[in-house]
């Protein structure tokens, strides 16, 4: 890889190597105004990454090899070589969650950005290690029932108020746990809130349904001892495994289908229901479904919120139609208006989740939606 990046870089370039799997380029070009020096080094860059996409020979395999390309232009405000190298690192990084293989150039904004990753980074840590989950997380449920009205269960979801940035998004904080590998220790305590709310419930005479459904991530799935740890856990926590449901999205199953499947084998042997949460929008795949031993298929919002008085949509029941052919329930989510749910009545989707049932609600309001009998929204 070496040799590659210097035949593709300019001859009074710096090439070095930082350690593990990354270079540094240090340009001196000859344009002046920012803009041409930015196009220059854009250019270098690509060529960079097509040099390294070449296949490499090992014998007889053939290797594929790509790059990802964070670029700073000097100077900009910098006042050191180190700030120089973290701003095109920030560029790295912003160049690998785009998918890799590609370049980035540090903008103003980006700094923003990981200063608040950073900071998000750190108060999850903090709360972890200091043992203040509590006061930060909570669970919140939201609501599933049948066509007639009866109630299935609920599905847990992770909230966090941060002590100074205020409420974060789980689209914001899930993502960063499982790139920093906090995901492990933050599943588990999701899990023991959860078993804790179940025997809450047991305890009061609260009828919440058959299970209660937490959300489980490809990272989690990934680590050779998660089903044995969970099933330890659960059957720790004095609950029934037959009383949770572990939702999975289809990108859990794509790096290593054979060892999920394994994995979801044994947890589906210990009793636990299965759930495979926003069919139909990442990589479905019919074949894959009937080797797997899921009790649940999730529609998609996407799907849901197509179904209108005025645009058919047969996508939702051709889900419905293939989870019941498998013998797999069909759960919708995202239902937000009673067109929807008369429509996935008429299709037989056998469960019904979102706003027109429920918003996700605290343990107070979840109590109170099944005190009420289920009879109004929760706003």
């Amino acid at each position: 890889m070496a040799e590659r990046l210097l035949a593709a870089a300019p001859p009074d370039a710096l090439l070095a190597r930082l350690g593990g799997d990354e270079f540094v380029l240090m340009l001196g070009l000859r344009e002046r105004k920012p803009p041409d020096v930015q196009a220059r080094a854009e250019r270098i860059a690509q060529d960079m990454i097509a040099l390294v996409s070449e296949p490499v020979m090992d014998g007889r395999r053939v290797l594929g090899v790509g790059a990802s390309v964070g670029v700073a232009v000097y100077p900009v405000g910098e006042e050191d070589v180190a700030e120089l190298l973290r701003r095109a690192d920030i560029a790295l990084y912003r160049a690998k969650a785009a998918g890799r293989n590609t370049v980035r150039v540090f903008l103003p904004p980006m700094q923003q950005e990981a200063d608040r990753r950073l900071s998000l980074e750190r108060g999850l840590r903090a709360a972890l290690e200091q043992d203040c989950m509590g006061t930060q997380f909570a669970l919140h449920f939201q609501p599933q029932i049948t066509a007639e009205g009866e109630l299935l269960g609920a599905e847990a979801l992770l909230r966090w108020r941060h002590p100074q940035l205020g409420e974060v998004a789980p689209d914001k904080f899930i993502p960063l746990a499982e790139e920093t590998g906090l995901i492990h220790a933050l599943g588990a305590w999701v899990v023991d809130e959860a078993c804790a709310h179940l025997r809450a419930w047991d305890r009061d005479g609260v009828a919440f349904g058959k299970s209660l459904a937490v959300n489980v991530s490809a990272w989690q799935l990934a680590h050779p001892h998660y089903a044995a740890r969970l099933v330890a856990q659960v059957h720790a926590a004095g609950v029934a495994p037959a009383r949770l449901t572990l939702e999975l999205t289809e990108s859990a199953l794509l790096q290593d289908f054979d060892g999920a499947q394994a994995t979801l084998q044994q947890l589906a042997d210990a009793g636990f229901r299965l759930a495979l949460d926003d069919f139909g929008v990442g990589y479905s795949s019919l074949s894959y479904l009937q080797h797997l031993p899921l009790d649940v298929i999730k529609i998609d919002r996407a799907f849901v919120s197509q179904l209108q008085a005025d645009a058919g949509n047969p996508l939702a029941g051709f889900i419905v139609d293939v989870a019941h052919r498998l013998g797999i329930m069909a759960v919708a989510e995202g239902v937000e208006t009673a067109f929807q749910r008369q429509a996935l009545e008429q299709m037989g989707c056998d469960g019904l989740q979102g706003y027109l049932i429920s918003r996700p609600v605290d343990d107070a309001g979840f109590r109170r939606w099944v005190a009420a009998g289920q009879q109004a929204p929760v706003a």
